[in-house]
């Protein structure tokens, strides 16, 4: 590290070794991989369709429908761009409140107050990060709630 920056080449000389070593990492969604899909990838750039439509988005849409027993299905990119049309499909609107951890992002909360529906946060718990018990609805019936949420 000569040349431009000699001072700080010297001061790097004197810094503690870092360890060389990597912590083992802890994956939120770890891989996996059973060995057909650089297969499927080879079709789907063989078909000319790689997003957001074609044949193994329409394939995948019609044996998930199958798989889990429903007449109606959509492929979406996320789970965050699932939740305007959940809402919609739930009739969520003006009036309703619907609950949301304040640990959150704004892609999770923002559709709510598109369909024009009020926001009521629930602070996490220090322990846990989720909602407190008493407001998981457990020991209750969603058909005897007043609000959705």
């Amino acid at each position: 590290m000569k040349g431009i920056f000699p001072t700080l080449a010297v001061g790097i000389q004197h810094l503690p070794q870092m360890a060389t070593t990597k912590p083992k990492r802890l994956f939120l969604s770890p891989p996996h991989l059973d060995g057909d899909e650089l297969e499927l990838v080879r079709e789907a750039f063989a078909s000319n369709y790689i997003a957001p439509i074609g044949p193994m988005v329409d394939a995948f849409e019609k044996e998930f429908a199958a798989y889990i027993g429903i007449p109606h299905r959509l492929a979406l990119a996320s789970g965050t761009a699932a939740i305007p049309f959940a809402l919609r499909e739930l009739g969520v609107g003006p009036g309703d409140k619907v609950r949301a951890s304040t640990n959150t992002l704004i892609g999770s909360v923002s559709p709510v107050t598109f369909q024009g529906a009020s926001l009521v946060f629930i602070v996490s718990g220090q322990a846990s990060w989720n909602r407190p018990g008493h407001l998981s609805g457990e020991g209750c019936k969603l058909s005897q709630r007043s609000d959705r949420g």
